[in-house]
C-alpha cells in the first residue's frame, strides 16, 4: 500500500506542475512564445525529470510507452499534458513543423487516454476532433 501512496503522490505532483506550466503558456499574450516554450521545456526537465524535446520527437508507439511509464494511466495528469501540448502547438504560429509536432503529440495523448480510460468524455472527444481538424484539414 505504501508503494501505491508514493506513486499517487508523484502523480499528483505531476498534475500540479503541468497545471502551472499550462498557466504559464496561457499567460503569454502575443509576447515571445518561444521564450515561454523554453521555460516550459526547462520546467519539464527540472520538475518532472522529463525531456520534452525528446518526448516531442518520439514516434507514436514510443510516445505511448513513455506516457504509460511516466503517468501510470492516471487520466488527470495525462489530460493536463494533452492540454499543455495543445496550447503550445496553438501558440507556435499558424504553421510549421514544431506546431505540427506539438499538436500531433496532443492528439496522441488524448487518444491514449481513450484507450486506458474507463469513462467516456465529450470534452476529450471534442479536443480530438479539434486536433484532427487542425492537423489534417487544409486552411
Amino acid at each position: 500500500m505504501q508503494q501505491r501512496d508514493i506513486i499517487k503522490d508523484q502523480i499528483e505532483q505531476l498534475g500540479k506542475v503541468l497545471g502551472k506550466l499550462t498557466a504559464l503558456i496561457l499567460g503569454f499574450d502575443g509576447g515571445d512564445i518561444l521564450e515561454g516554450i523554453n521555460q516550459v521545456v526547462e520546467e519539464f526537465d527540472t520538475e518532472l525529470n522529463l525531456d520534452l524535446k525528446k518526448l516531442i520527437g518520439l514516434e507514436q508507439e514510443e510516445f505511448k510507452q513513455s506516457l504509460k511509464d511516466k503517468f501510470q494511466n492516471f487520466e488527470e495528469p495525462l489530460s493536463q499534458l494533452g492540454n499543455l501540448l495543445f496550447e503550445i502547438g496553438n501558440h507556435c504560429g499558424p504553421e510549421g513543423a514544431l506546431r505540427q509536432q506539438y499538436l500531433q503529440k496532443a492528439l496522441w495523448t488524448f487518444e491514449y487516454i481513450n484507450t486506458v480510460s474507463a469513462t467516456f468524455s465529450m470534452e476529450r472527444m471534442g479536443k480530438i476532433g479539434e486536433l484532427k481538424k487542425l492537423l489534417f484539414e487544409p486552411y
